[in-house]
């Protein structure tokens, strides 16, 4: 029995749309890419504003596309740490993200002092005592792991074969090209 197709037909329309085929491609990965940044952001964790507010989908090519953060302490976010090493040392500057949260918390809803005040004294022998403090409970508990990227990538790699083909067999639906194997 001899089997009947139409490939040659298909072949041909999708030779003729190739520009617009292309495009409508593009068009749904750009569209991937925003979903991923999306699901990136309500995974990670929320108290940590910065980190949510850091993820981007930014255009290398038209078609390739890459969702990152733009902080330095996201891969420990998304790993942990294990037990064994503490934070950087107050001086070093490396430090100055974990310095900055650890103050917002700290202060939060208090009146700054002046800096030239002795009570501004007392404020940053306070912060650095937490800082030393949050350093030895890194130290010896480590930092929970809060994975939002990982479990981001493993349902895009599902859904993406997916998206792409349901795009171009719309767009060679839109334009007459008929079925499409």
């Amino acid at each position: 029995m001899a089997a009947t197709t139409n490939i040659h037909q298909v072949t041909a329309s999708m030779t003729a749309a190739g520009d617009g085929l292309e495009r409508a491609l593009c068009d749904e990965l750009a569209n991937l890419a925003q979903h991923a940044a999306v699901l990136m952001k309500n995974r990670a964790p929320k108290f940590r504003s910065g980190l949510v507010d850091s993820i981007r989908a930014e255009p290398v090519s038209a078609f390739e596309w890459h969702v990152r953060t733009g902080v330095d302490y996201a891969q420990a976010v998304e790993e942990g740490r294990g037990p064994g090493k503490g934070l950087p040392r107050w001086a070093d500057p490396a430090a100055a993200d974990i310095k900055a949260w650890l103050e917002s918390k700290v202060f939060a809803g208090r009146r700054r002092a002046r800096k030239s005040s002795m009570k501004a004294v007392h404020e940053n022998l306070e912060l650095r005592d937490r800082y030393q403090g949050l350093s030895w409970h890194v130290r010896h508990h480590g930092i929970k792991p809060h994975p939002y990227a990982g479990p981001t990538a493993d349902m895009m790699r599902r859904i993406f074969p997916g998206r792409m083909a349901q795009a171009g067999r719309e767009y060679l639906a839109r334009q007459g090209g008929g079925s499409v194997a």
